[in-house]
């Protein structure tokens, strides 16, 4: 019941064992990079900024994973055939 369930995710349990590893290193990657950028948008503008910021590129690096994801899913899945 936990992980990456997309339809194309759960068509088999190779494309399920895939994506979640695959989305779970990139969502890995990103959160350094947004710590990162948190805490030098910390330093140099505050909280309130260094939150806001962090959390709107939170949502955007969240979706571009899922897009990420799905598009190398379609292409593992074309290599199976």
């Amino acid at each position: 019941m936990i992980g990456y369930r997309t339809k194309r995710s759960m068509a088999s349990r190779e494309s399920w064992v895939f994506a979640n590893k695959y989305s779970s290193n990139l969502l890995f990657k990103y959160s350094i990079i947004t710590a990162i950028i948190q805490i030098v948008l910390f330093v140099f503008f505050g909280g309130k900024v260094a939150i806001l910021s962090a959390a709107s590129l939170w949502i955007i690096l969240l979706l571009t994973t899922l897009l990420q994801t799905e598009i190398k899913l379609k292409k593992n899945q074309r290599l199976q055939i």
